[in-house]
């Protein structure tokens, strides 16, 4: 059996003083295609093995004022996104291992991702270790291919619903001709989780796909301070001093606390050729303990995207989601969106946020995106401001 090599994918996250980490990372991306050569060197018959490698970097930017800042000035943030180197084995085809190592917020060292994976049949797989549950649509796509340069901001009031959290788990995913489905349990370190997806698709034609589905989650175990607030689609807020999350629910003071909490979520997705639409409903509820009032926290977000270069995204029906553009011409890919995001906590504060945004994909490696914010919150800044403006670009290179 022949040693397969391809190249990496990475994804980066940095401030400003961290340009020398910078150089420490693109250096070792630069030999990292000299590895893999000395890899696949090797006789077969010493490592029967398959080898996979990929790496990710996205560079971003973010510039924004009013309610996205504290005194509703105009404030800046350049920043590492991420920076993700992963590998892959796999051995007698129904065996897998998989492990990626990333850098985080704090430029220390993190491992995201690290399973082993059995696939007793072609279209089931069971997979142990530190493995992302499966909840929604937009999560279960990678942000090399999301939209917009960050995930709809509904995300933030169930923020590691499919998130490992530092934890492991057991996950089962099955397919079938018109149908996907996983389910799995995770210790998250400060609590437990359950969490199911279950997905309907059709195909009628090439770059033509219609999928519905449904997700389920229940959280045991926590000891949260029930506070729920947004970066309003914009990261570079938390990397920046000057910049402010908007909070739609104040924490308690125990002993009143959370314990439980059931979240669910709906999906729909039409694909017709170049065109997109995509919609999600988000709520969570958290059971209160010690005097503390359950909350209610509800997201929506639509999505419709467009590309005059006339190409589909492709359709993984194994975990029902969209990847890359199906091709890329010479001139690249082109994509246009407009996405608008609701988020409302019962008995706290409202948000919304629209984005315009633009992407320029060019061969299988490099993407520029471009993405506009204007947002609105009942959580107002100390200047009073409610509203506020932003602009954030990404560069990204995934190998």
């Amino acid at each position: 059996m022949t040693i397969k090599i391809t190249a990496p994918r990475v994804a980066l996250s940095f401030k400003r003083p961290g340009c020398a980490r910078l150089r420490t990372v693109a250096a070792l991306l630069a030999l990292w295609p000299a590895a893999g050569d000395v890899l696949a060197e090797r006789p077969a018959a010493v490592n029967e093995l398959k080898w996979d490698w990929s790496a990710r970097v996205q560079v971003d930017h973010g510039r924004f004022s009013g309610v996205y800042t504290r005194s509703g000035a105009a404030a800046d943030a350049t920043y590492l996104r991420r920076a993700e180197l992963g590998g892959e084995v796999r051995w007698r085809e129904q065996w897998r291992a998989a492990a990626a190592v990333e850098l985080d917020s704090e430029y220390e060292h993190a491992v995201p991702e690290a399973f082993i994976g059995w696939r007793p049949r072609a279209e089931l797989e069971l997979r142990a270790g530190r493995i992302d549950p499966d909840f929604g649509l937009e999560p279960s796509t990678s942000t090399n291919w999301t939209y917009g340069i960050e995930r709809s901001p509904i995300w933030d009031l169930a923020s590691d619903v499919a998130d490992a959290n530092g934890g492991v788990g057991v996950r089962a995913d099955a397919h079938g001709p018109r149908w996907a489905g996983s389910a799995g349990v995770y210790d998250k370190r400060d609590h437990r989780a359950a969490t199911a997806r279950a997905v309907w698709m059709s195909r009628p034609g090439r770059g033509h796909v219609l999928q519905l589905g449904a997700s389920l989650a229940h959280a045991l175990g926590r000891a949260d301070d029930g506070r729920l607030r947004t970066r309003l689609a914009v990261r570079g807020v938390t990397e920046d001093e000057a910049g402010r999350r908007s909070t739609l629910a104040e924490a308690v003071d125990p002993p009143q606390r959370y314990t439980e909490d059931r979240t669910a979520g709906v999906e729909f997705a039409w694909q017709g050729g170049p065109v997109m639409l995509q919609a999600e409903l988000l709520s969570r509820r958290l059971f209160g303990r010690g005097g503390a009032a359950d909350r209610h926290a509800r997201g929506t977000t639509l999505l419709v995207a467009w590309s005059p270069t006339g190409t589909a995204r492709r359709h993984d029906e194994r975990r029902a989601r969209f990847g890359r553009p199906d091709a890329v011409g010479r001139l690249g890919h082109v994509e246009l969106f407009v996405r608008a995001d609701s988020l409302a906590v019962r008995g706290g504060g409202d948000a919304q946020v629209t984005t315009l945004g633009v992407s320029w994909i060019a061969g299988r490696i490099w993407r520029g995106s471009i993405n506009l914010h204007r947002a609105r919150s009942d959580d107002a800044n100390p200047a009073g401001d409610r509203s506020g403006g932003a602009v954030t670009a990404r560069v990204q290179a995934v190998f």
